[in-house]
């Protein structure tokens, strides 16, 4: 061994101590928000590049080829890396939007997808599968805790499993690969076999019992470790003594494995609450996942300028603009000058753009000066926020809210973050003050997040995380530039020149407002929504209603009283109020008291409940909630009150009304009965009680007056009598025969019935 010389000592304590105090400075330099530059072992500036390739569902031969242009695109950007880690990373997003879980994937499609995936040439790059968080009505619920599970089902599992990795949101799952045939042939075992071989992302026994429900699977735990056996290997194992075993799935059942699970199972290692959680685990910007909407080519924007006050009638404007154009564009751009609006329906809004497909459109909001109280959460639901850099977000809190009320507004937040990729407590923490934001770096990847005390703790990973400073959001909110440095803002920009410079915009962004037609219209439905008008919509309608009632067969009350009741409603509608749900509970009322007063005489059940019925309508269409809990609510609630005495006041009058002016109209007093005269002796009310005890008119014949569908009224040797007709209906002026007359109720035939 060859000893350095005494004389070189000096010299190699100084490149110790140089070598020791570069590691030292490199240390001191590094920023408390920053990550540091390795960690894992995986180095960042070996990472090509990141992408992210949604993968729509099912999974048919066009979705797949748009998958397999991405892929070929990637394979021809891409260039041979140093080490497997350096690779350049390709995520496939399995979009489970809308209960979608990839049963009906086309097995063909999937398999060319696969083989793709498998092939040499996919070497060049990192592909890992993404299953993203339940997003819309999820199809599974976890019966532990409740929450919805994201699915992936049928082929389109096959193409996850394609993939060098697998990565999995906390409440996914993926299984019952064959839930679409019938019977499984020989073909689809050996492709689900021969990915599985060359990947291996899963064990080969594992996977074929996703496709296959006959076969069932055993993780058994034996002396070198623990692996996943058939029937026939379990029972080989147990004679070499083997430790224990779990059983995965029996025979008859393809078994659904939870996230959870394969975590335990240590099969993935990228168990995620988000795709940005995602981007930290990988070690990658964030941004780099975007989908661009766009296609590289140009963008088609609209933009919407919030001027005025948020209420119910601006945001049902706003969403129906949107909801007409966001199909054409691929580009929506929410410009906000404006810190006021209700909070219930700036998380309206702010829930629709949050919801809308990254895929498709980029929803981008513009802060020029300040979006203050509920309308930061219009801003911070969109993708983008871009900010003046003296422009302010939040400040403004709803202090005048209710302990309740801001309850249901934080759940209402963490309903629609939860099903985006939006972290609820950053939303949350510029509504509530309540809600206090921390800085945090996590020790293992050295990410940066931000989180409130109550979201860390739904971390599972919450012990690898420390705090680095609080994120300061003071009663006048927070400036474009302390937006910026904690990565809520994503650009800073003076004006729309430079907006449009920063998306590459060559064309003006097509402004949404109304035109003359939506004009007129919106007047038309504001004004008879007032309360005033809806008031009298709906006492002339109970009383014409009524009107036609009392006496079928005019027309002309009905028709009017219908479109009273119409006008109602669609303004109502219109205005945000009503919907299906009323409508319907009108409707249904309206027709089971029809039924009791014309079918069923008396008032039981069907007029109870209908009368229930109809005053609930009335009321649910005249106000936004059902129970109130603000003061707003409980100031609304006397006018929807007053709605119902309009509409009771109505019935009222027409029964006024139809005793004491109809008998002396020429026209309507052939369709009542006469009423009883002061002056009529003895004798004549006699006759007139005879005439209502009926019984006399047994056997009789008549002539219909009104058609009998079954009750109304035809006339006995000049009497008029109200009726009621068996068997099919008859029609006005067809000959009819007494059958029955028990007490006040006279029943009649057509003069064909009783002749067969």
């Amino acid at each position: 061994m060859n000893i350095p010389s005494p004389r070189y000592l000096p010299l190699f304590v100084f490149a110790g101590l140089v070598f020791v105090s570069l590691g030292a400075v490199r240390a001191v330099a590094q920023e408390p928000g920053a990550a540091p530059a390795q960690a894992d072992g995986v180095d960042d500036a070996k990472l090509v590049n990141a992408r992210l390739i949604p993968v729509r569902l099912p999974i048919t031969t066009q979705s797949a080829q748009q998958v397999r242009d991405s892929l070929e695109a990637a394979l021809q950007t891409s260039r041979s890396a140093t080490s497997p880690d350096a690779r350049e990373i390709v995520i496939l997003e399995f979009d489970t939007r809308n209960s979608k879980t990839g049963q009906g994937s086309d097995f063909h499609a999937c398999l060319a997808l696969a083989e793709l995936l498998t092939d040499s040439r996919a070497n060049r790059i990192r592909t890992i599968a993404y299953i993203p968080a339940p997003q819309g009505l999820a199809p599974g619920t976890d019966q532990l805790n409740s929450k919805p599970i994201s699915h992936l089902k049928g082929h389109a599992v096959l193409v996850a499993l394609a993939c060098n990795e697998l990565a999995m949101h906390n409440d996914s799952a993926i299984g019952e690969a064959g839930i679409d045939e019938q019977v499984i042939n020989k073909t689809r075992l050996v492709a689900y076999e021969e990915i599985a071989l060359k990947r291996r992302v899963l064990p080969p026994p594992l996977v074929l019992s996703l496709i296959d429900p006959n076969l069932a699977i055993t993780r058994a735990e034996t002396t070198d470790g623990f692996v996943f056996v058939d029937r026939n290997e379990l029972e080989r194992l147990r004679e070499k003594g083997m430790v224990s075993f779990e059983t995965i799935s029996d025979e008859g059942t393809s078994p659904l494995l939870t996230s959870q699970q394969l975590e335990d199972y240590r099969l993935i290692r990228n168990r995620v609450t988000s795709r940005r959680q995602l981007a930290n685990r990988l070690r990658i910007d964030a941004s780099s996942l975007e989908v661009d909407p766009s296609g590289g080519k140009e963008w088609r924007a609209i933009q919407l300028h919030v001027r005025d006050y948020l209420d119910r009638r601006a945001v049902n404007w706003l969403l129906r603009s949107l909801h007409q154009r966001v199909e054409s564009a691929n580009l929506v751009l929410v410009r906000l000058d404006t810190s006021n609006g209700d909070a219930y329906e700036c998380i309206r809004l702010a829930e629709y753009l949050a919801q809308l497909d990254p895929s498709k459109v980029r929803t981008v909001a513009y802060v020029p000066e300040k979006a203050g109280g509920p309308t930061a959460l219009v801003a911070l639901a969109c993708d983008h926020l871009l900010m003046a850099k003296t422009a302010r977000i939040g400040g403004d809190k709803n202090q005048n809210l209710k302990p309740q009320a801001v309850q249901d507004l934080l759940r209402a937040v963490k309903s629609f973050a939860n099903k985006t990729e939006h972290d609820w407590s950053v939303l949350a923490a510029f509504v509530d003050p309540s809600v206090q934001l921390q800085r945090m770096r996590n020790t293992k990847t050295g990410a940066v997040e931000l989180f409130s005390a109550e979201s860390l703790n739904e971390m599972e990973d919450r012990a690898d995380w420390t705090v680095v400073g609080p994120v300061p959001i003071g009663d006048s909110g927070m400036s474009g530039d302390e937006a910026l440095q904690y990565d809520i803002a994503k650009m800073l920009i003076s004006d729309v020149d430079q907006l449009k410079a920063f998306y590459q915009l060559r064309e003006e962004p097509v402004a949404l407002s109304p035109t003359v037609a939506d004009q007129w219209i919106e007047w038309f439905a504001r004004t008879l929504a007032s309360p005033w008008v809806a008031a009298w919509l709906l006492f002339g309608a109970m009383f014409l209603l009524s009107t036609e009632m009392s006496s079928p067969g005019i027309g002309v009350p009905g028709f009017l009283g219908t479109l009273c009741i119409v006008l109602f409603f669609w303004s109502q509608y219109f205005d945000g109020n009503a919907g299906w749900l009323e409508i319907l509970l009108f409707v249904t009322g309206m027709a089971f008291i029809a039924i009791e007063l014309l079918v069923l005489p008396g008032f039981g059940i069907f007029g109870i409940g209908g009368l229930i019925m109809v005053i609930l309508s009335i009321v649910l269409a005249t106000q936004t909630f059902v129970i109130p809990k603000s003061a707003s609510e409980l100031n609304q609630l006397p006018r929807s009150l007053g709605m119902v005495l309009a509409a009771l006041g109505g019935c009222v009058a027409a029964i006024v009304v139809l005793r004491k002016y109809f008998p002396n109209t020429p026209f309507l007093r052939r369709l009542m009965l006469d009423p009883e005269q002061d002056g009529d002796s003895n004798e004549e009310r006699q006759k007139k009680e005879l005439i209502v005890a009926w019984d006399y008119l047994l056997g009789q014949s008549g002539v219909a007056v009104t058609p009998l569908v079954p009750s109304g009224k035809a006339r006995f040797s000049g009497e008029l009598v109200d009726v009621i007709s068996r068997g099919k209906f008859v029609d006005k002026g067809e000959s009819v025969e007494v059958i029955e007359a028990v007490g006040n109720r006279v029943v009649v035939v057509s003069k064909e019935q009783a002749e067969d």
